[in-house]
């Protein structure tokens, strides 16, 4: 994940930075989640989210339309 801080750049301020969309991405990538199963994911699995720092995980289209940018 750190190397992912390093990699990944910041253009504005948004609710979810684009380095914790990429980990989060990553992250269901590895697993074989789907971006619509993200939400339950996270919330069944603290343990993951946690370093992430995030409280609410982002919604499908979110997902969809960052990830569609990278």
């Amino acid at each position: 994940m750190e190397r992912l801080d390093k990699i990944v750049s910041e253009d504005r301020a948004k609710k979810f930075s684009n380095r914790v969309i990429v980990k989060i991405l990553v992250i269901l990538e590895i697993y074989g989640i789907s971006y619509r199963s993200s939400r339950k994911f996270f919330n069944n699995h603290p343990e993951l989210a946690d370093p992430l720092r995030i409280h609410v995980t982002p919604n499908f289209c979110t997902l969809s339309y960052r990830a569609s940018l990278a």
